[in-house]
């Protein structure tokens, strides 16, 4: 059974300043000045090695705008590392669905256009609208008197 002790509180301290350092972009030179702390001692802060003073630690937290005791936003939505994984596993293979489709709907939307441009113009009509007359008699009310003649010749 191993013991492995977790690094020490001064240690953590010194790589967490260190990091908000860098995301600020901001060189120890730079951080040292801002804090008005000897580049020597905000070297030593960073590496673990020396014993930060509670005015210290609020000089540099105040030059960085940084309140190390509330967790960044990142490190308290990161997934674990298998899901995170299996998610952008995931998400490549939809992403390749994706494409995939917009290739067959871009091949078909073609085929459409060249089929069309091909098609020839439809035949003209067999009938001329113009030259058709109705058949037999119109439809409608009859003449009454045409009716009464044709009565009586059945009869």
């Amino acid at each position: 059974m191993t013991d492995t002790m977790p690094p020490s509180l001064r240690v953590r301290f010194g790589m967490a300043l260190q990091r908000q350092r860098q995301v600020h972009g901001l060189s120890q030179s730079q951080l040292a000045k801002l804090s008005k702390l000897s580049l020597k001692y905000v070297g030593e802060i960073e590496r673990g090695e020396a014993n930060v003073s509670t005015e210290a630690q609020e000089r540099l937290t105040n030059a960085l705008e940084w309140d190390p005791f509330e967790l960044p936003l990142r490190e308290q939505d990161t997934l674990p590392e298998g899901v995170r994984t299996l998610l952008l596993a995931e998400l490549t293979h939809v992403q390749h669905l994706v494409q995939t489709a917009i290739g067959w709907v871009q091949t078909l939307d073609a085929a459409m256009v060249r089929r069309a441009a091909q098609a020839p113009t439809p035949p003209e009509p067999w009938w001329d609208s113009a030259r058709l007359r109705p058949r037999g008699r119109p439809r409608g009310k009859r003449n009454t008197r045409e009716t009464a003649d044709d009565d009586s010749e059945e009869s």
